[in-house]
């Protein structure tokens, strides 16, 4: 039994039309290039041994939503998110099972490097759980994605954001 979470991505904000070639082509490469010929392997040898497999993708909530200064970073987790429908529909019957984890606005360094303080504090009040979501709650649920508990969900794209995206 194969378990894989793909966590990859480049979140550097800048508006599209000052985003040099070479940054694009990076953006894209780490964010979602990455995962077709990683997800090419992964299959290959799941299949051919006849295991059953379950993989995580972690997109983002603006894979559901755009953001200014994010287009490469929303684009990117677009792709991921079909990249991830496809899989399902073609390779489910072959014992492979692939979800995917948005998160909203997590307590990590990088939203505190994106994000000042009082930017912080309006995304808590604007949340009706009152907080950002922590790494521990993301990871509690990448691991039940992986287990056996979760063996008929499938396909599926998972928000976990403290309610922001409903609010």
């Amino acid at each position: 039994y194969s378990k894989v979470v793909f966590l990859s991505a480049i979140n550097n904000p800048k508006e599209l039309i000052a985003t040099k070639e070479k940054e694009i082509i990076k953006n894209l490469n780490v964010n979602f290039i990455s995962f077709i010929f990683l997800i090419k392997k992964i299959l290959k040898k799941n299949i051919s041994k006849k295991k059953n497999c379950s993989i995580v993708l972690i997109t983002s909530l603006y894979s559901k939503l755009g953001r200014k200064g994010r287009f490469l970073y929303s684009v990117s987790k677009h792709a991921l998110l079909g990249i991830m429908r496809n899989i399902c529909v073609e390779y489910g019957n072959k014992g492979i099972r692939i979800n995917a984890v948005s998160p909203g606005f997590v307590d990590t360094k990088m939203t505190r490097n994106n994000l000042d303080l009082k930017a912080i504090n309006k995304i808590k009040n604007y949340s009706p759980k009152k907080k950002l979501v922590t790494k521990y709650e993301v990871a509690n649920l990448i691991n039940f994605l992986l287990s056996d508990e979760s063996s008929s969900i499938t396909g599926q794209e998972i928000i976990i954001d403290s309610g922001i995206s409903v609010n």
